[in-house]
C-alpha cells in the first residue's frame, strides 16, 4: 500500500511547481491546520498508512506553508501522511513550502479530500460554503475547484437550510447528495412537512428505500395539496404557494394538442355554410370550435383534467406548466 493520498498527485505537483522542495522538516515544526475541511480520520487506515510509510518512507512530499511563528508550518495537503508519520517513529517528513492564498489552500484541502472515503458530506458543505464566502460567489469557486455552477449551488443549498438538514446528515447514514439538495428544497418549502420527513427516516431505517424517490413523491404531494381546488375553496388554485394560474385564461389548443394527442370530451362547433361534405356528398358546414377558456381543474397523479367551456382535456402537469410558461 503506497503512502500516497488518493486524487493527490496532480494537485501536489502542481503546488510542487511554485514551492521550495525542502529535503526534510521535522514533524515538530509542522501543525495541522485547524480549518482543514475533513474533520474525521479512520484510525485504521492510519494505521495501515504508516504500516507502509514503515516499510516504504514518505513517497510524496506533504504541502506546506509558513506559520506565524518562526520556522513554523502548517499542513495544506498531507495530513494524514504526517500524522502516520508520527505513528511511524518518524522525526522528519519531505515536505514543499508555498507561499499561497487562503483560496488555492481551501481548493487544496477540498481537492485532496473530496473523493476520499470518509469524508462526510456535511465536512464538504461546509469547505464548500467557506470557499464561496473567500471567492464572492459561487461561479469562481465553481472555477477554483474545477466544479460546475450546478455542483456548488446544490451544497450551498444545503448549507443555506442547514439545521435539520445537518442532523439529517449526521444520523440519516445518507451520502446522496442530490438526494439531500432536493430534501433540503423540500424542507425550505414546507419545513413542517420537512421535520417529519426526516424524522421518520432517522427512527425508520428499515423502511427507507430511495431517499430520491421519496422526496420527490413527498413533493409531489404537497405540491397537489396546493395546488388542487377543494369544495371549500372552489373558485381558483390563484393564491396557493404553487403559483400555477390557469382558471379563466384562453386555452392554446395547439400546443395542447400536440403534447396530449388527444381530448376526452370533443369540442363544440359553430356552423360556417359552404363547405362540401365529401363523405356525404353533400353541403355541409365546416365545424369551427368556440373560443375556449379554463374554467376548472382537477391533479390525479401526473395528470391535469383542464375542464373549459366546451370539454375536459387531459395534460401531463409538467407539460402544462411548461405551455403556460409557469414553470
Amino acid at each position: 500500500m503506497m503512502d500516497t493520498d488518493f486524487g493527490l498527485d496532480s494537485l501536489a505537483a502542481e503546488l510542487e511547481a511554485g514551492g521550495t522542495v525542502v529535503a526534510e522538516l521535522l514533524v515538530q515544526q509542522i501543525s495541522p491546520d485547524p480549518e482543514q475541511p475533513r474533520k474525521k480520520i479512520d484510525p485504521d487506515k492510519l494505521q495501515q498508512l504508516a504500516d507502509s510509510i514503515k516499510a516504504q518512507g514518505v513517497i510524496q512530499p506533504i504541502v506546506v506553508r509558513n506559520g506565524e511563528v518562526f520556522d513554523s508550518y502548517i499542513i495544506v495537503a498531507g495530513e494524514r501522511r504526517w500524522r502516520a508519520s508520527q505513528i511511524a517513529g518518524r522525526t522528519t517528513i519531505p515536505a514543499v513550502v508555498r507561499d499561497i492564498s487562503l483560496t488555492e489552500i481551501i481548493a487544496a484541502q477540498i481537492i485532496e479530500n473530496i473523493d476520499r472515503e470518509g469524508f462526510s458530506l456535511l465536512d464538504e458543505v461546509r469547505a464548500v460554503m467557506r470557499m464561496c464566502d473567500i471567492c464572492g460567489s459561487a461561479k469562481v469557486a465553481a472555477e477554483a475547484l474545477g466544479k460546475s455552477k450546478a455542483w456548488i449551488s446544490q451544497r450551498v443549498k444545503i448549507g443555506t437550510v442547514g439545521g435539520i438538514i445537518e442532523t439529517f446528515i449526521e444520523e440519516g447514514d445518507s451520502t446522496d447528495v442530490m438526494g439531500t439538495y432536493q430534501l433540503a428544497r423540500f424542507t425550505e418549502k414546507y419545513p413542517e412537512e420537512g421535520r417529519q420527513f426526516i424524522d421518520n427516516w432517522i427512527q425508520h431505517p428499515e423502511s427507507r428505500g430511495s431517499l430520491r424517490e421519496k422526496v420527490a413523491e413527498s413533493f409531489l404531494q404537497m405540491d397537489r395539496s396546493k395546488l388542487s381546488p377543494t369544495s371549500s375553496e372552489p373558485s381558483s388554485p390563484m393564491a396557493t404557494d404553487s403559483g400555477l394560474d390557469v382558471t379563466n385564461k384562453a386555452v392554446p389548443v395547439p400546443e395542447i394538442m400536440a403534447a396530449t394527442g388527444a381530448v376526452n370530451v370533443p369540442a363544440e362547433t359553430v356552423a360556417v355554410p359552404g363547405q362540401v361534405d365529401e363523405t356525404h356528398h353533400k353541403t355541409s358546414r365546416k365545424a369551427e370550435p368556440k373560443p375556449e377558456h379554463v374554467v376548472n381543474f382537477r391533479i390525479e397523479k401526473d395528470e391535469v383534467y383542464l375542464q373549459t367551456n366546451s370539454r375536459t382535456i387531459v395534460i401531463n402537469e409538467a407539460m402544462l406548466r411548461v405551455i403556460y410558461g409557469q414553470l
